[in-house]
């Protein structure tokens, strides 16, 4: 019983954070690229946040799959931006896919030698950021709703005490740039 209070308060907290950050990126700012500092800074902070709620309530969970569901449930409906474009996605230090609310089917894949359209290594290079304990990596990566790749920054950090790490992103275009 009290794992699943722990996980209500941790859900309800991730919400909090996430409908005031959502709140906050209402409001028109007098530069693209202050928007873009902002939008960065909430996406770090929603992952800090997440990947610290993860790691306590994966401490009690010790079957691989339970862990793998949990991270999903918990993961799965979380949207920011006004747009919805936003969303929180979780891989394997190996470069599995563990959690992809956008589409399921990426789920359980080995992603270690997908490349974006320029080439670069997304899954790996996002490992090896998680590995050094987080930080910025810029790619491309398709837009939701549609089947385009588009210039993506995500922040990536490391879900302690496992052999995960999360992240969330920020989709860029001409404006954002």
């Amino acid at each position: 019983m009290k794992k699943n209070g722990n996980f209500k308060v941790i859900v309800i907290l991730v919400l909090f954070i996430v409908f005031s950050l959502s709140l906050s990126s209402e409001t028109k700012l007098p530069t693209e690229n202050y928007s873009l500092r902002c939008r960065k800074q909430m996406a770090a902070t929603l992952v800090h946040s997440t990947a610290t709620g993860l790691s306590e309530l994966l401490k009690d969970v010790s079957g691989e799959q339970e862990r793998i569901k949990l991270i999903q449930t918990f993961v799965g409906k979380i949207r920011f931006y006004s747009d919805n474009s936003g969303y929180l996605f979780v891989n394997g230090y190996n470069c599995v896919n563990i959690a992809y609310p956008l589409d399921s089917n990426l789920q359980g894949k080995n992603l270690y030698d997908h490349q974006d359209i320029k080439g670069k290594y997304t899954f790996r290079e996002g490992a090896a950021i998680a590995r050094k304990g987080g930080g910025f990596l810029e790619y491309y990566w398709i837009f939701p709703g549609t089947e385009k790749e588009q210039k993506k920054i995500s922040y990536i950090e490391p879900i302690p005490g496992t052999d995960y790490w999360i992240g969330a992103g920020i989709y860029l275009n001409d404006d954002s740039e």
